[in-house]
């Protein structure tokens, strides 16, 4: 008996107890009186009973009326929550994402991704995992909504989109091994997209104060005083 109710017609129903007016209820929901007048008789199709009545300061609701209007509101309410969070969706507005990338990717290139990205999209929430060469199967499964990867197969694959691709350093990086075997670089002046790996790679490995007493009691220690 439900199944058949539309939307509109619940619409109407509210706002014509609000109102108390086929007229003002006509132009609050952009209908004509007479499409107004065409709800309110297909609930009352559905009912078997009347919803509404002229009453002395315009339409008043019946019995019948009244015991819909709680259930029609509340049924309002939800569509128009739906409908907002459908939305919000589409325009990635709110919600989750859950991304998953590499121990390296994502600790130091996806930190500062995720914080832009959160910059744009303050509603929706940003869950990292790490992984390796699982990503794909759980990427497959569904329990992540995207990846960080490199494999070429991924490119092959009809199950899974690919959203964007960047183009690794390998200038760069190329560069620098010229630079430390004493040879020309091949290529032109290039950025460096990984001033952290220079840091770790650059970063000499000298003995400090403690560590170079340790090295000499430890050989003192060791010498024959005989």
């Amino acid at each position: 008996m439900l199944a058949i109710m539309d939307i509109r017609e619940l619409r109407t129903l509210a706002l014509a107890a609000e109102t108390g007016s086929l007229q003002t209820t006509a132009q609050r929901a952009g209908l004509t009186p007479g499409a107004v007048h065409h709800h309110l008789k297909m609930l009352e199709a559905e009912f078997g009973a009347p919803v509404y009545e002229a009453g002395r300061a315009g339409l008043e609701l019946t019995a019948l009326g009244k015991l819909l209007l709680p259930f029609a509101q509340r049924i309002l309410a939800q569509h128009e929550a739906a409908s907002a969070a459908v939305r919000d969706w589409r325009e990635g507005g709110r919600g989750m994402v859950r991304v998953g990338a590499g121990p390296s990717f994502a600790s130091h290139l996806l930190p500062a991704l995720i914080k832009r990205y959160r910059r744009k999209h303050r509603g929706v929430e940003v869950f990292a995992e790490t992984g390796s060469s699982d990503l794909v199967d759980r990427l497959r499964a569904g329990s992540l909504d995207l990846i960080f990867h490199m494999p070429a197969e991924l490119l092959e694959s009809p199950d899974l989109e690919l959203a964007a691709r960047w183009r690794a350093p390998a200038r760069f990086i190329a560069n620098r091994r010229c630079q430390q075997i004493g040879v020309e670089p091949l290529f032109g002046p290039e950025d460096n997209p990984f001033p952290w790996m220079s840091e770790m790679i650059d970063l000499k490995k000298e003995r400090n104060f403690f560590e170079t007493r340790v090295i000499e009691y430890q050989s003192g220690g060791a010498l024959s005083w005989e």
